[in-house]
């Protein structure tokens, strides 16, 4: 966006010149843009930095995300591996005969009823 010529020329109107002792002149409309300029590079430095900072954030999240992905896939390998190897040991081992119910008076729990 550029200032309009006339715009300019007004500005330069109002600021006042400062003559030096040695009579060349210090130019206030130079010392003015000098703390321009350095305004707008502090201002674009600021701006570098919180892009750097956003930038780091986002990096972070990624890399965050990135070891998320790498634990889960860890878990379902290991869920994986877990079921096939009680998947084994079921086919490898023999098949055992249900448990049988026992009556109370073969274990010994039966009670001694007094009668009277």
């Amino acid at each position: 966006m550029r200032a309009d010529p006339r715009g300019v020329a007004r500005q330069r109107a109002r600021r006042p010149r400062v003559m030096g002792n040695e009579g060349g002149g210090l130019d206030l409309e130079v010392l003015y843009l000098r703390a321009a300029d350095r305004i707008k590079n502090f201002k674009s430095c600021l701006n570098l930095k919180e892009e750097l900072r956003k930038l780091r954030e986002e990096t972070n999240v990624e890399t965050l995300k990135q070891e998320l992905d790498k634990e889960r896939g860890k878990r379902l390998d290991l869920e994986q591996k877990m079921n096939e190897v009680l998947k084994s040991r079921l086919e490898d081992s023999p098949p055992q005969p249900p448990p049988k119910a026992q009556s109370p008076a073969a274990n010994g729990t039966a009670m001694n009823v007094n009668r009277g």
